[in-house]
């Protein structure tokens, strides 16, 4: 066969041994069609390869042109990560795509994306500052202006929080508040300023648009704070696709305690924000849900040093007071109900124990 051939072959066979399933339902090329790529391309020579990707870098018009990528790169593997040569040559084609006016190039743009960065974590780079700056470049730039755009950002930046594990404390600011304000942004200048601020309008986050988002970082923010309770798995499950985005990443670890002391007013108010999302959907268990992340929370803020009880208690005064300000207001404004979808009488469940002070898990009925 010849070097084109072999690309061919190893997209479009159906032979059971030619392609493992990522988990979201797509096929990638499985040992078999790995071992006969391999083999092209140590047969090839370095003319052949430059053409292939050459006719990649124009076939924008090849619906094919993004699996013919991921089956180039998987095949080099290794190779990809040595070398600004190699890699500078695979980049330049995808992130043409992550500019293409067609949202479905980009979303292929974001399938060649999630390849590379599982390719950096199986060689221990995901941890290197210069690769982490790469990898969030198109998660934090390109806009979602698709679901499935958003689901395969979602997909990469939950991928990498699990991957950096206990050094996710040293990428705070480059991984974790960039993947907070993803879920729960698009500010936190004061408590559900989005909701009160028309300004925020134009730079709400997929988190506030997408229903998908909505529920995959409600159950991520779950399980970065520790543990899950079997409602919340049960909303995996039952969640249709979102199990994918979690099924390469069991066990979910909590996130650091260094790393919690660090953003703690930046996870009180994404529990602010995570509560209000909750509340949204009417047809899910939510005031068991809400229970698990405020307890959650307060568990990891129990024997917290770094910041004083008193603090924290206004903070979370602030916090209820904008919730019962944006309940009073979704009465009176058109716009807030269009923006929140949420019945104008949603209780609210906030399970508080701060500093000693006990409040008991009650329904607010707010």
């Amino acid at each position: 066969m010849i070097f084109n051939d072999i690309l061919k072959f190893a997209i479009g066979s159906r032979h059971p041994e030619q392609h493992d399933d990522d988990g979201d339902g797509r096929q990638l090329p499985g040992p078999r069609a790995v071992r006969e790529v391999r083999k092209a391309l140590q047969g090839a020579n370095r003319s052949q390869i430059d053409k292939a990707l050459e006719q990649l870098a124009r076939g924008r018009n090849d619906p094919e042109w993004h699996r013919k990528w991921e089956v180039m790169v998987r095949i080099l593997d290794k190779e990809i990560c040595q070398g600004a040569a190699i890699i500078n040559a695979y980049l330049a084609i995808v992130e043409s795509g992550f500019r293409s006016a067609e949202l479905q190039v980009r979303e292929q743009s974001f399938d060649c994306w999630k390849v590379l960065t599982f390719i950096f974590a199986k060689y221990s780079q995901i941890n290197s500052p210069k690769r982490v700056k790469l990898i969030c470049i198109p998660l934090k730039s390109s806009k979602s202006k698709t679901e499935m755009i958003a689901r395969r950002k979602f997909e990469i930046w939950w991928f990498m929080v699990n991957q950096l594990g206990e050094e996710l404390e040293k990428f705070a600011d480059a991984v974790f508040e960039p993947f907070i304000y993803f879920c729960f942004g698009p500010s936190f200048k004061t408590p559900l300023c989005y909701y009160f601020d028309d300004s925020y309008q134009e730079y709400g986050t997929p988190g506030k648009f997408f229903d998908s988002i909505k529920q995959l970082s409600a159950i991520a923010l779950i399980h970065m704070l520790g543990p899950a309770d079997k409602v919340t798995e049960s909303l995996l499950q039952q969640s249709n696709g979102c199990a994918a985005s979690f099924n390469l990443l069991i066990p979910l670890k909590p996130i650091p305690a260094r790393l919690v002391s660090e953003k703690l007013k930046l996870l009180f108010n994404s529990c602010l924000e995570c509560t209000v999302l909750l509340a949204q959907m009417k047809d899910k268990p939510y005031l068991e849900l809400n229970r698990n992340l405020w307890r959650n929370l307060l568990a990891r803020v129990e024997c917290e040093e770094s910041v004083t009880k008193p603090e924290m208690l206004a903070w979370m005064q602030e916090n209820l007071s904008a919730l019962v300000k944006l309940k009073q207001s979704i009465g009176r404004s058109l716009s807030l109900k269009y923006r929140t979808n949420i019945p104008i009488h949603f209780p609210v469940t906030l399970p508080l124990f701060v500093a000693g002070a006990g409040i008991d898990q009650h329904d607010m009925g707010l």
